[in-house]
């Protein structure tokens, strides 16, 4: 554990001065965090599938059910809180992605999930926040009960503690500061979507893409050593750019596609899949409702020469060969789009 990560619990630990309800958080080089809550821990699943470990917690002493174990405990969480500094580090970008699906296990569990990210000289990215947005929009549309709010504020954070503290967590005074910060983000989304002609064009920028048959892929998935490889963490990455694509599309009711591995073959998917029969963040993409995952063997719209001109790719370093990365790259929009 991180001494960032500590400093970041310590801070959402300063705005729990409550009463009624009791904190879980763990400091220090603890992985208490990495057990299910109804083994004392962070950790929440859903629907026979294990989502990643968060930062902190509050709850009450009362019966709850865990949906993943069907265990019953007597410590119902409340709010689950996952914490980051990554605005003020060079890895903003795919940092924000990467923990998407920590706070989301929580909110399928009905529970109100936050994603702090602690304020820095960097902005959360659009696409978190509409995802967020839009997940919770489904979530609660089809009977759910949870929400997540994604955050910078500090202020906003406490005022949510202190009002479930005092109201509960069904109260009209919590669900009017839970609207209040929903409310926050949608404004932000539309701010950030302001320099896009529309829609499309957006979700083009995010590698997103829709073909003449009405087909839509998102592309740029990883070669088999950034899953394989564990101090790139890149899995985390993969996981969060699928969840975000999915919410992003649905915003516009669209409710699958394909996520397409231009550089890696069936052969290579099938040996993760043999070997990474615990990693959490694989089997989750594997089995993510309406995402279908598709190697470059498999994708028919790319040509046989095209495929050839992947090939090289696949164990070249791309930072490294950025311009002739970006014409091949040019080269599959095209095919997907057509």
């Amino acid at each position: 554990m991180s001494k960032t990560d500590d400093i970041i619990k310590s801070e959402i630990a300063s705005v729990c001065k409550v009463k009624n309800l009791k904190t879980r958080y763990f400091l220090g080089t603890s992985n208490r965090d990495q057990d299910l809550w109804c083994e004392g821990g962070l950790t929440f699943g859903y629907n026979k599938l294990l989502y990643g470990s968060n930062d902190f917690a509050l709850y009450r002493d009362e019966n709850w059910v865990h949906e993943y174990s069907g265990i019953e405990v007597n410590k119902k969480p409340v709010i689950v809180i996952e914490g980051t500094h990554c605005l003020n580090t060079k890895s903003y970008g795919s940092a924000q992605l990467q923990r998407f699906h920590h706070a989301y296990g929580s909110m399928l569990n009905d529970i109100i999930s936050v994603y702090y990210l602690k304020k820095g000289k960097y902005s959360i990215r659009t696409d978190l926040l509409l995802a967020a947005y839009t997940a919770t929009v489904k979530h609660r549309k089809n009977g759910g009960e949870g929400c997540y709010i994604v955050t910078d504020s500090i202020d906003d954070l406490r005022n949510l503690i202190l009002t479930v503290d005092q109201y509960g967590e069904n109260s009209p005074e919590t669900n009017k500061v839970i609207e209040d910060i929903m409310k926050k983000m949608y404004l932000a989304v539309k701010e950030g979507l302001k320099k896009y002609t529309n829609y499309i064009e957006y979700l083009n920028k995010r590698a997103i893409f829709k073909s003449s048959q009405g087909i839509w892929t998102k592309y740029l998935g990883p070669k088999k050593d950034s899953i394989t490889d564990s101090s790139k963490r890149y899995g985390h990455i993969v996981l969060g750019e699928a969840i975000v694509a999915k919410y992003l599309l649905q915003n516009i009711n669209v409710e699958s596609f394909n996520y397409f591995f231009p550089l890696m073959n069936r052969n290579e998917i099938d040996d993760i899949n043999a070997s990474f029969t615990r990693d959490k963040e694989w089997k989750l993409l594997n089995n993510l409702e309406g995402v279908n995952l598709v190697p470059l063997d498999e994708m028919l719209c790319i040509s046989n020469q095209l495929k050839q001109e992947i090939a090289p790719f696949r164990k070249l370093n791309l930072n490294d060969h950025r311009k002739a990365w970006n014409v091949v790259r040019a080269k599959i929009e095209t095919s997907l789009k057509q």
